[in-house]
């Protein structure tokens, strides 16, 4: 990031030529028959490595995005593993992948995440198992995730918005998150009811 912002100008082509070998990088993943083997430190630094790399997608897609909207559907695959794979006891590291992801799902590829979205709804999945994420990144987490599921609430299918309001109407009565959450939650599920009713069915499901 740092070349970049001093050198703007003279590597912004190089840089293009970069997107591909990121999102090869982004879409790495352990080998299962493998990864046992492999140190615990050596693991940490490779997905630290990853999500550095992201990072730095994050801050340059917007002036790259014709590049990228040809991997978009592996980066969305990228993004998915690294927080399905991000160690659970390494909080800082899933704070800098939400962040980056707070970054990329404001742009245009954010409707890319709508076949995904039920693994992101998942909070294994967004937050991770480790207790200090759990305790120090759910409002990041859902606030990132409100915002998508926001932007992208005319894409859900009924199940995908069953989903959603599962999880935030049990924000909307966790007192242990901030106040804030708790009423972007509810703003959230009131946005959510003129969806749902569009989309129930003759039957009503969608009531």
């Amino acid at each position: 990031v740092l070349m970049y912002q001093l050198y703007k100008q003279q590597v912004h082509t190089t840089v293009a030529e970069f997107i591909p070998l990121i999102i090869n990088i982004i879409v790495l993943g352990p080998n299962p028959a493998t990864k046992s083997s492999v140190s615990k430190e050596t693991y940490i630094d490779f997905v630290g490595a990853q999500i550095k790399t992201l990072s730095f997608l994050a801050y340059v897609i917007k002036i790259y995005q014709d590049v990228v909207k040809m991997y978009a559907t592996s980066m969305v695959r990228g993004m998915l593993s690294l927080l399905k794979n991000c160690p659970p006891e390494v909080a800082y590291l899933r704070k800098e992948l939400l962040i980056a992801a707070r970054h990329i799902l404001p742009t245009d590829f954010r409707i890319q995440f709508v076949p995904q979205i039920d693994k992101l709804l998942n909070e294994d999945t967004l937050i991770g198992t480790g207790w200090t994420t759990r305790e120090s990144l759910r409002p990041l987490a859902y606030s990132t995730l409100a915002d998508l599921v926001h932007h992208v609430r005319g894409h859900l299918s009924l199940q995908q918005l069953a989903l959603a309001v599962d999880m935030f109407a049990k924000n909307v009565n966790d007192e242990s998150l901030p106040v804030s959450i708790q009423t972007m939650s509810c703003k959230l599920l009131l946005n959510l009811v003129e969806c749902i009713r569009q989309k129930s069915d003759p039957e009503g499901n969608g009531r």
